[in-house]
Formats: C-alpha cells, structure tokens, sequence
C-alpha cells in the first residue's frame, strides 16, 4: 500500500494525536455493510418499498432529484408506513433483514464472530482498535480510545466484540437515563439503538423507543440544545481528537455540531491575538476517512468543506486499506495488533 506524502503526513497527525492524548472514534453505516446490513439511502428504499410497493425506490429517487434532502424523503417514507412502533419496527425489519441472526432467540457466539471477522475487515479492525490484551485470554478496554460515537442503529459491532474477546469492552449509551462507565469505551448512539436479537427486542434497558431518522426527528433533535447528544458531543469535540470512520460527513446534526465546536475555538483563539487564518489551522483537529473520488476536483472540494468545520481528510483508494491503517496507529504505543486482530 504506497500512499502519497502529502497524504501520509495526514495519517501520521492521525497517529501522533491517538499516541500522545488518545481519539474518539465515529462510526457510520459504511463500518456495518459488509455484515449484511444497508447503507443508509438502501434502508430507505427498503422502507419507501415497504410503503409503496414496487414503485417505492423510484419515489425516493424522484425526490431526491427534486432537491427533498435525505432526512425530508425519510419523513415521507415514514408518515406512509405510520406512526410510532409501527415505523420503529419496519425499520428494524428492514434493518436487519439480510443478517442472519435476525430474531434468533439464541445467538451462537462463535458463528457470529466468523461472520464479522471473515467478511467485514472494517468492523473487525475497529474492534480490534478498541481492545487491548493483557494475558493469554484476558481483554480489556483500550484506554487510547476515550468514547465511540455511533450514528448507526444496529447492535453488531457491541455484539461481535463482546463475543470476540469473552468481556464488555463497550457500554452502549443510548438514552439519558444510561449511566456511563469507567471501566468500558462508552459507546453513544446518537441515532438510536435497536437489537436483532429476540430476546433484547423491546426490552427498554436493551434498546431505544425512538429513532433519528426522519424530518421530524432531526427537527426535533436541533430543537433540544440542551439534550444529552448535543452537550455530550460537544464536550468531547472540545477535549478529545475524532477519527471519522464509515461516514460520508454529510448528516446534518454531525456537520452542525463540528460548526459550533469549531467556530468557538477558533473565536476563542482570536480573541488571544492570533490571526484568522493561524486560528482556523490549529483548531483543525479531527479527522475522517474518506474514499477517493474519481470526479476530478471532487477530492479538493471535500477537503475545503471538512476543513472550514476543522477536519482533516484521510484519503484511502479503497476501504479494504482502512484496517492496515488502523494496525498503523494502533501499534504507536507498543501495543501488538495481531494479539487483538
């Protein structure tokens, strides 16, 4: 894997910050797609299918080139399916209709683990980074990873890394009510959690009763300044470095949030003296990987828009690479990828 200077230089910065003070790592739908699981704008169609028919996936196209943004064809998606559980569950279903442990009552750990482990490379690294060894068979939180912040629905990387290493190495924080823990990398679903498992299904301590994923929702979301996701991300945008994995970086709550940390601190080094220009550079501090696009300028104009909410882009050609880089920093601090791989 031969990567550009210039691009390297950026994945050494990705390296240097997890060694020194440790990162948060953000996770999209791209880490859950090899497990049999659908991108965002697939579980869509899914669902307009569901709705409409056969003619549900050409809806969804025909708004999309009307200009309805994502999160509007999601809420028509919704008021068609109807309210409440009705859509909650539709959206599980469609979720997770692929996986195949889908409401098994018993999960059969070791089948899971070979799932993950021979087909989805990405996930299976992300988990990896959030382990460390200590002993023959004894595991235990990363401490370099100070909280993941999820933005899918599905409980496959909590499961898979739970069986694969036989202890909690997450706690998934999932409503304001969930106590974090001291002890595990706290997991926040920003967009709600549901289970595939039968027997966590509707179990209020297992899951949530609402999801983000139509208009109303994300209205709903903006509206709550104050509501646990929004301080909580905040917090950890002003301490900690973030490593986006599996996103696109355009869900409008994430971008939103990135603005308000990002326009503070550079405000705030502004008012030390500091130039304009000096501030935006220091304070572009967070990083996300990104597939290279084969339109011509695509590339640049990508990294102008991340960089104006303080993210720097790390290029890879394909996503299959995304693990070695993993492994890369991970072993930084003299820890031993293959004992956690």
């Amino acid at each position: 894997m031969t990567v550009p200077l210039r691009e390297q230089r950026v994945w050494n910065g990705i390296a240097r910050k997890y060694a020194n003070s440790g990162i948060v790592l953000v996770l999209g739908a791209g880490l859950s797609m090899a497990s049999k699981l659908p991108s965002w704008k697939t579980l869509i169609c899914r669902l307009a299918e569901r709705a409409a028919g056969p003619d549900g996936p050409e809806l969804v196209s025909a708004m999309a080139d009307l200009g309805y943004s994502p999160a509007a064809i999601a809420g028509v998606v919704k008021s068609l399916l109807g309210p409440g559980n009705e859509f909650l569950e539709s959206v599980r279903d469609e979720l997770y209709r692929d996986f195949p442990f889908f409401r098994r009552q018993d999960i059969p750990a070791e089948e899971l683990v070979e799932l993950v482990s021979s087909t989805n490379p990405t996930l299976r690294a992300v988990g990896a980074f959030c382990t460390r060894r200590r002993g023959i068979d004894n595991f235990e939180p990363n401490p370099k990873v100070h909280a993941l912040v999820n933005f899918n629905l599905d409980a496959v990387l909590r499961s898979y890394t739970a069986y694969r290493y036989k202890t909690r190495i997450l706690r998934t924080i999932e409503r304001p009510s969930a106590k974090a823990s001291s002890s595990k990398i706290n997991t926040y679903h920003v967009h709600g959690f549901l289970h595939f498992a039968a027997t966590k299904m509707g179990d209020p301590e297992m899951e949530t009763d609402a999801i983000v994923l139509a208009e109303d929702e994300y209205y709903d979301f903006f509206s709550k300044p104050f509501g646990m996701f929004s301080y909580t991300m905040l917090h950890l945008l002003r301490e900690h470095t973030w490593l986006f994995v599996g996103l696109s970086m355009t869900d409008e709550n994430l971008r939103r949030l990135l603005h308000y940390s990002h326009a503070e601190r550079v405000a705030s080094y502004m008012a030390e003296g500091i130039s304009l220009g000096e501030a935006q550079l220091k304070c572009r501090r967070h990083f996300a990987i990104l597939r290279h696009n084969p339109k011509p300028g695509l590339d640049t104009a990508l990294e102008q828009s991340l960089a104006n909410l303080g993210v720097k882009v790390a290029w890879v050609s394909h996503f299959d690479d995304v693990p070695n880089h993993l492994a890369s920093i991970y072993a930084t601090t003299g820890e031993v990828w293959e004992d956690v791989y």
